[in-house]
């Protein structure tokens, strides 16, 4: 699974300060433009160079040209991690992209800060058909300063996988609370079955865990405050609570998970050989060819816990405009046939990935079982940002390599909060 959410700006961006139209085959880049003869080039920049994503994006704009004999598509596309380097760089530039993919959250408010990314609140206001056709709960995580700044293509949560063989030869049901969670560990690990499947080699995977953990225990109020920079202080006990937690599972996790990939982690679920595995829901692509019967259910609840127990932890990610493009009316009429409902099915059809389209993956060929977690998604009060997407860079560099040494056993959940309330109050300074 590729790491979406390190977004740390790299050196590599003084290089790339010409934007996206210096994007070459040097850096990972491709480009390929659709309409010949039109009046009219539109730009499209994307994250998704392979497939079968960079065929979706081709047939789109064929459609999208065909429909306007007057406009013609450039599409640039770059790998993941080079993406993020360049879509900062380039939407501040006069050379800025007339629509770009963007994850939602910090790194929407980053492009934001650039001061080219259009508002589309006249937009929305003007066409309420085509805000409503959205999910609900996928919207917020694309505001910024109470400002719509982008729409959501697809959605993104995280999940409990399970084994329905496993669970049903062991008489276990999807688990609801914290503690019916630990019982079905210890009842699986009793039976020398491997209770879940979890590699913390790659630290990303501690932050959805920590940051599920943080919203379920903590007052939201006091989470809202420690996440904004400028008041962070992290001393409320529910964050080492929370750690306890996450340590508490330890004993039914893969053995040595700082050892491990989440990769070969999730291989060895989608193998048989865990029970249970929390995972995007994106990911059930994986699980193509293999003969595994799987489930899905929401983190557990948390009895006493402060937070709304029924969110669920993921973010959308989509597209913005550019404030400057040179052809704003044609850039919306492209940016509203990306988003549309139509191409939301497709979306769900071709990439496997869940539209954020209402109904729209009830409408796709997807399996009865995406469809169910679709639907859990859209049914959510509302989405938990991923910690390393909520925080401060610094923050999320600390509070992500301390409580992987708790995994290893080298630090106590008091210990990590420690080192996480010293950087905060550097932070904050």
């Amino acid at each position: 699974m590729i790491n979406r959410r390190n977004f740390l700006l790299g050196t590599a961006a003084v290089a790339v300060a010409g934007g996206v139209a210096a994007c070459s085959s040097t850096s990972g880049g491709s480009t390929a433009t659709t309409g010949a003869g039109a009046t009219t080039e539109l730009t499209l920049f994307h994250r998704w160079p392979m497939e079968p994503k960079n065929g979706y994006f081709e047939s789109l704009v064929k459609k999208f040209t065909a429909a306007n004999p007057g406009i013609s598509v450039k599409i640039d596309k770059v790998i993941n991690d080079t993406y993020k380097d360049k879509v900062r760089v380039s939407v501040g530039s006069p050379q800025a992209p007339d629509v770009f993919f963007s994850w939602s959250g910090s790194f929407a408010a980053s492009l934001v800060a650039t001061g080219n990314v259009l508002e589309l609140d006249d937009i929305l206001t003007k066409d309420a058909a085509f805000k409503s056709q959205f999910v609900a709960n996928q919207l917020p995580p694309f505001q910024v300063g109470g400002k719509q700044v982008g729409l959501p293509i697809g959605m993104i949560g995280k999940f409990w996988f399970f084994n329905k063989k496993l669970f049903a030869d062991q008489g276990v049901t999807p688990p609801q609370t914290w503690q019916e969670l630990l019982d079905a560990a210890a009842k699986f690990k009793a039976a020398g079955i491997l209770p879940i499947a979890y590699g913390s080699k790659d630290q990303w995977t501690i932050a959805h865990y920590v940051g599920t953990l943080n919203q379920r225990i903590l007052d939201p109020a006091v989470t809202k405050k420690d996440y904004e920079p400028k008041t962070g202080e992290f001393t409320d006990p529910g964050y080492v609570d929370a750690l306890q937690r996450f340590a508490d599972l330890l004993p039914y996790m893969t053995p040595t998970p700082n050892a491990v990939a989440h990769q070969q982690a999730r291989d060895g679920f989608i193998a048989g050989k865990a029970a249970m595995m929390y995972l995007e829901g994106a990911e059930y692509d994986y699980f193509k060819g293999s003969s595994l019967e799987w489930g899905t259910f929401n983190f557990p609840s948390m009895p006493g816990g402060k937070g709304d127990q029924s969110q669920l932890t993921g973010a959308p990610e989509g597209f913005m405009i550019a404030k400057n493009s040179k052809h704003p009316e044609e850039a919306v009429k492209l940016f509203k046939f990306l988003l549309s409902e139509a191409m939301g099915v497709e979306w769900t059809n071709q990439t496997g990935e869940l539209t954020a389209i209402k109904g729209g993956v009830d409408r796709s060929s997807a399996p009865d079982s995406v469809k169910e977690m679709a639907n859990n998604i859209a049914a959510s009060s509302e989405m938990t940002p991923w910690l390393d997407n909520a925080l401060d860079q610094r923050l999320v560099s600390t509070y992500l390599s301390e409580t992987q040494l708790l995994l290893g056993g080298q630090k106590t959940p008091t210990d990590v909060m420690q080192a996480v309330q010293a950087t905060a109050k550097k932070v904050r300074g």
